[in-house]
């Protein structure tokens, strides 16, 4: 059993064949010992990850003396080991790196192995098994022993192990370093929205570009739009070969535009009939979801629409004295977005923006429309490169994804 993608040993020459094993051939399951609540702190020297905080921030902590003894006694991973959370999130993978920690007993595993496996190859191709069969539990999942031991992995020599490990790992920190350069920008977002917007009852930003001055007034958005309505409330029958007569709805919106891909088509005649209805927004327009999914979606036209939409998606067109790229930017905050949701959305199990309500709202706003094209050309520039920088994460998971499909051979290659 070998895979599609292969290494080759350092005299040009193939490794030999691969060996498929259950994993209670190549080592046991060990976990670190039992550590009772009342033996747990809210604060000190040492963390202790229970299941719920696997792989992110402690809430409880032991006493350095209690570490030290069943550190000394009792099983302890070594540096490089994979644990592996076997309850909640089944398969969830942290590399222990050496630092003083204690894991919580039977959810956080560990394989205790000889060396004719490595620990990093593990790390690879753990995520290609199959967590999900076998699981028992009714409402909490658990991933047993007798399950784990029994799971089929594939294994090459030692050397072809270290190369596979070796490629893919430093994917992996591409990929990582890809995903902290994103939340970084999305960081830096925030906090500029937190700056270049009014807060409180402040009549002034903390943050203005050059040469702008004088306090910002304040006004409701029905005041400030030409229109606030929404898309066609009777949703026609789909068909198919409609040669781009589309009908997104909220399904398909993204906050820079629309996802095409399955997206609903209608007849010519019903495309028509709903863009005379004023169903078809213009460019300027800003398109935000308002029904269900209030908010979480926004974006300003920006070119000519080739679409018609539903009600759930409301059409705010500003006018001419206000910039559409501010407003989308000032939607976007995610205070205006609990605002709204608190104070501007009715009904119980779907929740929804009533617009003659929305309309009322009081927004505050640049003096001069050339400061608010300032601010929202700002943003709009910064949401293009968290997009681009995303797609650079999004297309690093992928090549991820496909080189593991290819460096480990399945039971379906047989």
């Amino acid at each position: 059993m070998n895979p599609e993608l292969r290494f080759k040993e350092q005299d040009g020459n193939d490794f030999p064949e691969w060996e498929e094993k259950k994993i209670k051939e190549i080592g046991r399951v060990t976990m670190c010992k039992r550590i009772f609540k009342d033996q747990t702190l809210a604060w000190g020297e040492i963390p202790f990850f229970k299941i719920g905080t696997f792989g992110d921030i402690p809430d409880a902590y032991i006493t350095r003396e209690l570490f030290e003894d069943f550190k000394k006694k009792y099983p302890y991973p070594q540096k490089g080991n994979i644990l592996i959370s076997a309850s909640g999130s089944i398969g969830k993978l942290v590399e222990y790196n050496g630092e003083d920690a204690y894991f919580q007993d039977s959810n956080i595993i560990w394989l205790e192995h000889k060396n004719d496996v490595l620990d990093k190859y593990l790390k690879q191709i753990y995520p290609t098994l199959n967590w999900e069969e076998g699981l028992e539990g009714s409402t909490i999942k658990r991933l047993y022993n007798k399950v784990f031991l029994n799971k089929v992995i594939f294994l090459p020599q030692v050397l072809e192990q270290s190369k596979i490990a070796a490629l893919l790992s430093d994917i992996d920190k591409k990929i990582e370093s890809q995903a902290i350069l994103v939340e970084k920008l999305k960081n830096t977002k925030d906090a500029m929205f937190v700056k270049m917007f009014l807060q409180g009852d402040s009549k002034t930003p903390e943050i203005r570009f050059d040469r702008f001055s004088g306090d910002w007034k304040e006004k409701k958005l029905g005041e400030i739009c030409e229109t606030i309505t929404d898309g066609a409330h009777n949703s026609p029958k789909e068909v198919s070969n409609s040669r781009g007569y589309y009908m997104p709805s909220v399904k398909d919106m993204t906050n820079s535009g629309f996802d095409f891909s399955e997206c609903k088509q209608i007849s010519e005649y019903d495309f028509e009939m709903l863009r005379r209805q004023g169903c078809m927004p213009k460019v300027g327009d800003i398109l935000v979801s308002k029904d269900g999914s209030i908010l979480s979606f926004c974006f300003s036209v920006k070119e000519e629409a080739n679409y018609v939409i539903l009600s759930s998606i409301a059409i705010i067109r500003p006018k001419q004295e206000i910039n559409s790229l501010f407003l989308e930017q000032y939607f976007k905050r995610d205070c205006f977005k609990k605002l709204t949701v608190n104070q501007y959305s009715k009904g119980n199990a779907l929740k929804r923006i009533i617009l003659k309500d929305f309309k009322t709202i009081k927004i505050q706003i640049p003096p001069t429309i050339q400061e608010q094209e300032k601010i929202g050309q700002f943003f709009s520039n910064l949401d293009k490169e968290i997009e681009i920088n995303q797609q650079k994460y999004e297309k690093l998971c992928d090549v991820k994804k496909a080189l593991l499909s290819k460096l480990f051979p399945t039971k379906e290659d047989e």
